[in-house]
């Protein structure tokens, strides 16, 4: 995982996808479930975002796509960073 993914798009993107031609998050916890282990602190947070964005998406009948871009605008308005996100989960769809 990048420590230069600043944005929550690039960080969905990394988790599901690729990002600059490597795995995504979710291809490598398939074929090397604990990849992660020597960062397990930075994994836990990331994925904590990840899982608020999917939760959100469920409770509030949107794609987890549109739960993604709503959270993405919430942290540029309040100028919070993926760090703090993944430390205080719960207030990326709250005030």
């Amino acid at each position: 995982m990048s420590r230069g993914v600043k944005t929550i798009p690039d960080l969905w993107r990394e988790w599901h996808f690729d990002l600059n031609g490597a795995k995504s998050v979710v291809e490598l916890e398939r074929l090397q479930p604990g990849w992660h282990s020597q960062d397990d602190t930075f994994f836990a947070r990331r994925c904590r975002v990840i899982i608020a964005i999917k939760k959100h998406a469920r409770e509030s009948e949107l794609s987890e796509e549109m739960a993604m871009h709503l959270a993405e605008e919430r942290r540029v308005l309040g100028r919070k960073t993926l760090d703090f996100l993944g430390k205080n989960q719960n207030s990326i769809f709250t005030s």
